[in-house]
């Protein structure tokens, strides 16, 4: 069986080629590509860190935390990105809520301590986008590889901005997907940049053509195992082995699950030939025999029957 392939997809990964504070443009890059924002300036208020698995104390354990990317851009806008491999329950409902308390409880404090009071909690809303990078098909039916959701009126093709001049062309806020593990289409409506093709081939682990721009082919650098240290190489290492039991727990449930189910309906049936027999007066010890059920539940079934 082969090894499974690491590719940018994985936290630390995507952390240290999307999220680093020395290499900024990467980041700005994505965003400009994926929500064709101006992202010529950005801070990630939480930048990738050698500790990204390690616990509070040092040890080398991984955090089971989500991992994201949290970047603030010139206007204060904040743009979160995310990388989630498989599919997990209540995934677009945790996007949702998370792109909602975002935007209550990220407020500017600059603007909240001059304005105070009610009127300067809701002038200090910000607006608040997300981009999610999916190694997995969450739109089935879908063939397109990008999709934004936003507070749009279908009708006046305008956003819902509190400035009707806002140039922004996300609104307040908005929520992105990009399906990796989709076919790139060059005459797919939803790709606003043809340097999206260049990201899908770099998450997806293949290599990153020469006319890709620098920040992609930068990224692809970052993200190669072979320039990474031993202490990195540890960390992912820990992140793909905590990954690894995660889903053999899961299959082991799985597979219990259809154990348990099938001695379930096996014993129903014998239930049901048990009935049937002693209905027509067949011995309490035949039935057991013939069904495996023991002589206690032949005899109570027996007495219920002779109840009725």
């Amino acid at each position: 069986m082969a090894a499974k392939k690491i590719t940018a997809l994985n936290d630390a990964l995507f952390k240290r080629s999307v999220g680093s504070a020395e290499h900024t443009d990467i980041t700005c890059g994505l965003i400009s590509d994926l929500l064709d924002l101006d992202a010529d300036r950005a801070v990630i208020e939480n930048p990738y860190s050698i500790t990204l698995g390690h616990d509070a104390s040092g040890v080398a354990e991984l955090r089971l935390t989500e991992v994201d990317i949290r970047v603030r851009l010139a206007d204060k806008t904040q743009i979160v990105i995310e990388a989630q491999r498989m599919r997990k329950r209540f995934f677009r409902e945790r996007v949702l809520y998370y792109q909602n308390s975002r935007y209550v409880g990220d407020l500017d404090r600059e603007e909240l301590r001059r304005m105070g009071g009610h009127e300067g909690k809701y002038s200090a809303l910000r607006p608040t986008h997300s981009i999610s990078i999916l190694g997995y098909k969450m739109f089935v039916k879908d063939r397109r590889v990008l999709r934004t959701f936003s507070l749009y009126d279908e009708r006046g093709k305008e956003h819902f901005c509190p400035d009707e001049g806002n140039p922004d062309s996300r609104g307040l806020m908005s929520l992105t997907f990009l399906e990796t593990s989709k076919q790139f289409d060059q005459g797919d409506t939803s790709v606003i940049s043809p340097n999206v093709r260049h990201w899908m081939d770099f998450f997806c682990g293949r290599e990153v053509s020469r006319d890709a721009p620098d920040y992609i082919r930068k990224a692809a650098w970052l993200a190669d195992l072979d320039n990474l240290s031993l202490k990195e190489m540890e960390m992912l290492n820990a992140i793909e082995r905590a990954e690894a039991d995660r889903l053999a727990e899961i299959a082991y449930g799985v597979q219990e699950g259809e154990i348990r189910g099938e001695k379930r309906g096996e014993k129903r049936k014998a239930m049901e030939v048990a009935k049937s027999a002693l209905a027509k007066g067949s011995p309490a010890d035949f039935v057991a025999e013939i069904t495996g059920l023991d002589l206690a539940t032949i005899q109570r079934l027996q007495t219920k029957s002779s109840i009725r």
